[in-house]
């Protein structure tokens, strides 16, 4: 039995595990998936049409947001920055995102910036808790290395005079 399924491109985004928006030239948002709208804690309701600006806040680039989207609108280059700094409210979360220039091939409509945002933060969490776990075991390597040599050289002078009593045939040395 062969069953075709109609489903649309909307209902496949928002059922991603990554943020994506669809921004117009001017920079209001189009469009937000609902793992956006978790990101962001926003609804799609209260941002659309409203200027991404205003909701994006990023403090850790060479290049500012804003730059970084009007820059792919001119040159039609994606861009993607890893590891960008992104305020939400009060929280801070550690993202990467690309920005995209999406045609529809039609010249009545105009181009949208498609902005994808990975949140990273797990990720970074993984990979101090591994850097930490790397230093506890070298520490307790070299720690290990002290102790043995602080151990082996007081061996090393105890066996030397069991081998010096031993030679020594001389009863007042013992």
């Amino acid at each position: 039995m062969n069953v075709r399924t109609s489903i649309d491109y909307k209902t496949i985004v928002d059922h991603l595990t990554t943020a994506v928006l669809l921004v117009y030239p001017d920079l209001t948002v189009h469009y937000i998936n609902s793992s956006c709208e978790t990101l962001f804690e926003i609804s799609y309701l209260r941002i659309h049409k409203q200027p991404i600006t205003q909701f994006v806040v990023l403090n850790d680039s060479s290049i500012s947001f804003e730059q970084a989207l009007n820059k792919t609108f001119q040159t039609g280059q994606p861009y993607t920055h890893r590891e960008a700094l992104l305020t939400i409210g009060l929280k801070d979360r550690y993202v990467d995102y690309t920005v995209s220039l999406v045609t529809t091939g039609t010249h009545q409509s105009a181009p949208l910036l498609l902005i994808e945002f990975q949140p990273i933060d797990r990720l970074l969490r993984i990979s101090k808790e591994d850097l930490q776990l790397q230093q506890h075991q070298v520490a307790r390597q070299l720690i290990r290395g002290v102790a043995h040599e602080i151990k082996n050289p007081l061996g090393g002078i105890r066996g030397a005079t069991q081998l010096l009593a031993r030679n020594v045939k001389d009863p007042h040395i013992s």
